[in-house]
């Protein structure tokens, strides 16, 4: 990892990247995703999420849902468009705290339910995925260097943090809330 000169590890994007990678894997848990090598619906580069784990980690914590539940609420996962940056994150925060609302019909009538996307009574049972080089398109082309899919209130991001700020500069920090949890996106130099 990185690359030594004199004797001391140069520090550079990839270092981090890999240590960061490396730490979530080994110390916590989650599963590595190389972002170039997963699969994406389509080639202009659209999906926020993993369009391949995300139905099927509904369909595991949803479980006496129909697969038509499932896909609205992936459906309207993938849709949150409208409004503001602030009012779309609101909008998702709701959906990780109360569940998606769903309209479908289950082959006898139309049912309402909801679609959690969090097992907060089995933490188990929910994924947790580092994703590194991830690309996604918005309004332009971004590529962040590791994005983090994993339910904050469910897994402890404390001692993560403690990591970073033990073993790199932080640079900035900006607070997010979260349902109950007050979380810092951490800006690393």
């Amino acid at each position: 990892m990185g690359q030594f000169r004199y004797g001391v590890v140069k520090i550079n994007e990839g270092f981090f990247e890999d240590v960061v990678v490396e730490h979530l894997v080994e110390e916590l848990g989650y599963e590595h995703l190389y972002g170039p090598d997963v699969e994406r619906t389509d080639d202009r580069y659209r999906d926020v999420f993993l369009p391949r784990v995300l139905p099927d980690a509904l369909r595991r914590i949803n479980p006496a849902l129909p697969r038509v539940a499932v896909e609205e609420a992936v459906r309207k996962l993938n849709d949150i468009d409208a409004g503001s940056l602030e009012q779309r994150n609101e909008i998702f925060n709701g959906y990780l705290q109360n569940g998606v609302e769903v309209h479908f019909f289950d082959g006898k009538e139309d049912r309402d339910d909801i679609v959690y996307l969090i097992d907060y009574s089995n933490p188990d049972n929910n994924d947790f995925h580092v994703v590194n080089q991830w690309t996604f398109v918005e309004h332009s082309e971004k590529r962040p260097d590791v994005i983090l899919y994993d339910e904050a209130e469910v897994r402890d991001m404390a001692a993560f943090h403690a990591w970073i700020e033990e073993n790199f500069t932080i640079t900035a920090r900006y607070p997010v809330t979260h349902g109950t949890a007050h979380l810092q996106v951490l800006v690393v130099d």
